[in-house]
């Protein structure tokens, strides 16, 4: 769209979703090469294309619908719980610790595979870090709420204020003194009351 803003947490959502599709993909090519055979349809493998589902739509609500704060915070909850639940599946199936639960919920790379199960992990670990990163970043620029003055309204024409030079206060003080001076001449008679008044104007820059 044109005109549109789009914002670093957006930019970073959007980087998130692609790896987090490359990295599912390159699972399955590998599951595929390496001839694994045909999965049974038990909880552990619907684990799997659930999960994807689920966490490429909150990835992509985040991105696509990001002014809407509401849809935002409903994303990355969706995101992270479905993260979780994945994460505890399978540290409860293999009988593992609270290590191998920490090291799948942040998709860590298993450092020791090679080839496509070893891009696949980095493709999700950077995914799952950029989209932590886009997160927290979101919170932190939400745009602040303006309060407005009762009886406000846009359309109400914006006052026009004078261009008035700075004034020095010094010289308005030594123009005072000399109308001082001016008042006693004109006592005295020494000025007229049309020179008193001219010469007045002068000094208070009356007279431009």
């Amino acid at each position: 769209m044109i005109g549109m803003k789009i914002k670093l947490p957006q930019i970073l959502s959007g980087i998130a979703v692609l790896a987090f599709i490359f990295s599912n993909f390159f699972s399955v090519m590998n599951w595929i090469v390496e001839g694994y055979g045909t999965p049974d349809w038990s909880l552990g493998f619907l684990t799997w294309p659930i999960d994807f589902v689920l966490k490429v739509a909150a990835i992509s609500i985040f991105t696509v619908v990001f002014k809407n704060n509401l849809l935002r915070y409903l994303a990355a909850g969706i995101y992270l719980l479905s993260q979780l639940t994945y994460s505890l599946y399978w540290m409860n199936a293999n009988g593992e610790s609270i290590t191998y639960f920490a090291k799948l919920f942040i998709q860590f790379p298993y450092w020791g595979s090679f080839g496509l199960t070893f891009i696949a992990g980095i493709l999700g670990f950077l995914s799952f870090i950029l989209f932590v990163i886009a997160v927290i970043l979101s919170f932190l620029n939400l745009p602040q709420s303006v309060i407005r003055a009762p009886g406000y309204s846009e359309n109400r024409p914006t006052p026009l204020i004078a261009n008035f030079s700075p004034v020095d206060p010094k010289q308005v003080q030594g123009g005072y003194g000399d109308i001082e001076i001016l008042g006693d001449l004109l006592k005295k008679g020494l000025l007229t009351q049309r020179e008193f008044d001219l010469k007045k104007k002068e000094i208070l820059g009356l007279d431009k």
